[in-house]
């Protein structure tokens, strides 16, 4: 299980990916340093103190929602969403986060009936529209889908391995570089991060032409 300083490096590091995408966009010849990390919990979530914590009914019946105010302003920045069971035990279903502190959610995390992260969407520039999807099975990240140019059509997509990292290692990214909705850049990638593998579309016809391995 991550530690609570290791989820906050994750969650900067994507932030500053989305924030910059230049990093996403990259270059044929560079690491991956654009894999991107999920957003995770905070430290500062983790050390909330009771004063801190509010329950409030939910919209929907049979869940609870546990709001955190991690800088004791009266305004919570953090709301937890739980499905309360016949024996009064509690599954998180959802955590909502703001990270600018405008009352909105920044980062949206779902969770399947386990309690596993299954899809976590993240609002990089705080305009309301989220850029980066990360898609989850049994917790572990397998896809990541993103709006690089803020189009509403998703433009990169990155394919993980899983393993014992959540995370998963990237094997594989493919890019929409000219928005005509083809994929046109291909790029797999080997155990050391960087890219073994790239192809090239030229001509627009959704298939590759050019080559280099």
């Amino acid at each position: 299980m991550p530690t609570q300083s290791s989820s906050v490096t994750r969650q900067s590091r994507r932030l500053s990916v989305v924030l910059g995408l230049g990093l996403v966009l990259g270059s044929t010849g560079c690491k991956k340093d654009a894999a991107p990390q999920s957003a995770g919990a905070s430290s500062a979530e983790g050390e909330a103190v009771a004063s801190q914590i509010r329950e409030v009914p939910a919209p929907v019946e049979g869940q609870i929602i546990v709001e955190i105010d991690l800088d004791e302003d009266g305004d919570a920045e953090v709301w937890n969403v739980y499905a309360v069971h016949e024996d009064g035990s509690r599954t998180r279903v959802r955590k909502d986060t703001d990270l600018d502190n405008d009352g909105k959610a920044d980062v949206i995390s779902e969770f399947d009936g386990t309690g596993a992260l299954r899809i976590e969407r993240l609002d990089g520039d705080f305009d309301g529209t989220y850029e980066w999807v990360d898609h989850y099975q049994s917790g572990r990240r397998v896809f990541a889908e993103v709006d690089s140019d803020r189009n509403g059509t998703s433009d990169i997509f990155y394919y993980y391995a899983t393993g014992e990292d959540p995370e998963g290692v990237l094997e594989r990214r493919e890019r929409d570089t000219d928005g005509n909705g083809l994929i046109d850049v291909w790029e797999r990638y080997g155990d050391d991060g960087t890219i073994v593998v790239s192809a090239r579309d030229t001509d627009g016809d959704g298939k590759p032409d050019v080559r280099n391995e």
